[in-house]
This record gives structure tokens, sequence and C-alpha cells, in this order.
């Protein structure tokens, strides 16, 4: 178990390294969508412990990965819009932690996958970023 533990980790960390800003925005999604999976998964088993603590694990990477990554200087509207997404599915993760509501949660992941999808259209297209 602890093999395939670190493998994961050393091919995590060779998907950042090779990534350029859009596959990195990319990879965030993806774990962002892998995050609220567990949380999925911890309502369903009525894992308070563990519906927080993914839950926590998905607002580090809103917070620290999709709004750091974000340049409103240069992002324009886009950007701004997307930050203010970004906020309201914070506040999503905080009201989902608090009341377990799953419904609330398939409507986020729904969100974040629509996002998703469009940012690998731009990158399979190689629209300017």
């Amino acid at each position: 178990m602890r093999a395939a533990t670190v493998y994961k980790r050393v091919g995590d960390s060779t998907s950042v390294m090779v990534a350029d800003p859009l596959g990195l925005v990319i990879l965030l999604y993806e774990k962002l969508l892998l995050r609220i999976k567990e949380v999925d998964v911890a309502i369903g088993a009525g894992d308070i412990q563990g519906r927080g603590k993914s839950t926590s694990a998905a607002i580090e990477i809103i917070s620290n990965g999709l709004i750091g990554a974000l340049d409103l200087d240069r992002g324009g509207d886009v950007a701004v819009r997307l930050k203010e997404q970004y906020q309201i599915w914070l506040q999503m993760l905080l009201q989902i932690n608090m009341n377990g509501d799953a419904r609330l949660l398939g409507s986020l992941a729904s969100g974040v996958a629509e996002v998703l999808s469009a940012w690998k259209e731009v990158k399979a297209l190689g629209l300017p970023q």
C-alpha cells in the first residue's frame, strides 16, 4: 500500500512539473472534482470527519490554487467572472460541510465539470490563454 501511495505522489509531482499554465489549471479542476467525490462518499457514509477533511481540501484547491492562479490585470472580465464563480463555490462548500447537502454537492460538481470541460476545449483548440 505504501508503494502505491508513493507512486501516486510521484505521478502527481511529475504531472505538475511538466504541465503548462493551462495544464496546471486543468489539474487543479480535476483534483477539485476528486475532492468533491470524496465529500459525496463521506456524506453517503455519514462520515462527518471525512466530509470535513475533503471539504477543507476542496476549499484549499479553490482558495490557494484557482483563485491564486487568476491574473485579474491580464485576464479582464473572464478572470473577474471566474473569481466570482470560485467565491460562490466556496460558499457552497461551506454550506455542504455544515448540512451534508448531497443535492447542493451535485450542483457544485456539475458546475466544476462544466468549467473544466471549457478549459479542456480551450487547451485542445490551442486558443490563447
